[in-house]
């Protein structure tokens, strides 16, 4: 709330609501909660700064409202509101998204590894989305499976138990000797090039490979913010939850958070393990009806920070293609 609505709120009344205010701690800001008078709206005395708290009745049950405002550049106890926290509670406000940016900023730079971050990070956006009121950590997730593959996986296993409880083996004492027969030790003559042809091969890849080390160009926010604005305002996701239309909203924070990771991963030469992940979808051809399988067309739900990745590198490896003319002009 501004400070001209502030200033006016004793003389202004909004029609049809009863107004419960605080002000600010600071000259631009406060807190206000309109209640419909069909309600009954009583407040509650707190000494929590930038806080107002309302339990509503005229429901079934009697809600609780705490609406608060975080001023920039202060530290506001949420611990305070504990106490106050009930079964059916709204919680809304002004968060100051720039604190929270700030306080995944100060995670990465405390040396939190680039994986471990980016998995916090993904699952903090999908939480924003489903607006989550409980939150419980899970060292490792996979994705659920269907209940009919689920009952197929388990007649698969019965099966295999079976055949291995059932398994004899008739001669163990022929079988062990054909199987020593297989480790012979090596009678091999390295002095000889034509014995040591593997060796030779190996060692003249690892010089080549030494020579072609080249030192790997790193992302940077430029562009990585680039392909962020080229990304179509999809809602769709995959396992992680977070959709184009989440990321093209991140605030610039993150971002430089993001090309630490992805710069990390260049280096490394590999694919977060949950980018190899895919959420299988099956959309229908027919307008009507139940489709068979034959009728369907399956797509894949990657991870939308996998394919800003890739799109970046598939611009750079068409830009040394061409470069290199080894792409023929259309």
């Amino acid at each position: 709330m501004g400070p001209d609505a502030l200033s006016l709120w004793n003389t202004s009344r909004v029609p049809h609501f009863n107004i419960f205010h605080q002000h600010g701690t600071n000259s631009s800001g406060g807190v206000c909660v309109a209640i419909g008078k069909q309600l009954k709206g009583t407040r509650i005395e707190i000494n929590v700064e930038n806080t107002v708290i309302i339990d509503v009745n005229g429901f079934s049950e009697t809600i609780r409202v705490i609406a608060f405002y975080w001023p920039v550049g202060q530290i506001m106890m949420l611990d305070d509101l504990e106490p106050y926290i009930i079964e059916n509670i709204i919680i809304t406000g002004d968060f100051n998204p720039s604190i929270i940016e700030e306080f995944w900023i100060n995670e990465q730079n405390r040396g939190m590894e680039a994986g471990e971050w980016y998995m916090n990070y993904v699952r903090f956006l999908a939480a924003l989305k489903v607006r989550l009121t409980q939150w419980k950590e899970k060292e490792k997730f996979r994705p659920s499976l269907p209940s009919y593959l689920i009952q197929k996986l388990k007649e698969a296993k019965r099966i295999r138990n079976k055949y291995y409880r059932e398994k004899t083996i008739f001669n163990i004492n022929e079988e062990t000797r054909v199987l020593l027969q297989q480790f012979k030790a090596q009678n091999a003559d390295m002095s000889d090039p034509h014995e040591n042809q593997i060796e030779t091969e190996y060692l003249e890849l690892m010089n080549k490979l030494q020579i072609l080390n080249e030192k790997i160009e790193n992302m940077n926010l430029t562009e990585i913010e680039k392909h962020i604005l080229k990304l179509k305002s999809k809602k769709s996701s995959g396992f992680d939850a977070v959709s184009n239309f989440i990321i093209k909203r991140i605030p610039p924070g993150y971002i430089g958070c993001l090309v630490n990771c992805f710069n990390t991963w260049l280096n490394e030469h590999r694919y977060p393990d949950v980018w190899k992940l895919a959420k299988i979808v099956t959309l229908k051809k027919l307008k009507a009806g139940i489709p068979r399988c034959d009728q369907t067309r399956p797509i894949s739900l990657l991870a939308t920070h996998s394919k800003l990745f890739e799109k970046i590198m598939l611009e750079r490896l068409r830009y040394w293609a061409e470069t290199n003319r080894l792409v023929s002009a259309e």
